[in-house]
């Protein structure tokens, strides 16, 4: 890929990244499909914001496209195992692209604006993917002890 369209897509991926960090907290559970199309690029973006060597492509592309058909189903399915089903898929995916990133970053022998951006894009792509296991770590407990965080009363609070 040329270095041109390599900037090109991980300032796309910078911005999709700033997008979730910073509004994802004050969208509402009715902006599913805003959400679902940030996670999208976010997959998209990442899968090509680098010149991977051609087996790493591979896992890539296939893991990405696993992801983002699993991140569609969750949109039209919705239920709790599906979005656990999602995140783990997501999480992997995120795992991958984060490792070969700062392998990139560290194995670059000259740093330009690219290499910056990525440096970034890999550091934000690490706390999403600190966000991520908590909110898995959610999930897990709504699937195995059936709580809500809303239900569970706290010493000194009265039941409603």
């Amino acid at each position: 890929m040329k270095r041109h369209q390599l900037a090109r897509n991980n300032i796309i991926l910078l911005i999709c990244l700033m997008t979730i960090i910073l509004f994802l907290p004050a969208m509402s559970h009715n902006d599913q499909l805003v959400k679902n199309i940030l996670f999208t690029a976010i997959i998209f973006f990442g899968t090509y914001s680098l010149d991977f060597v051609k087996r790493a492509q591979k896992i890539l592309i296939v893991s990405g496209i696993l992801t983002i058909c699993l991140n569609w189903l969750n949109h039209f399915i919705g239920n709790d195992v599906m979005v656990l089903v999602f995140s783990f898929s997501f999480l992997f995916y995120n795992l991958f692209i984060v490792v070969f990133m700062i392998r990139h970053v560290a194995k670059s022998e000259k740093v330009d604006i690219t290499i910056i951006i990525n440096s970034i894009n890999g550091y934000l792509l690490l706390g999403i993917l600190g966000a991520l296991l908590l909110a898995m770590s959610d999930e897990v407990q709504k699937l195995v002890y059936h709580l809500d965080a809303e239900t569970i009363h706290f010493a000194g609070k009265a039941a409603n």
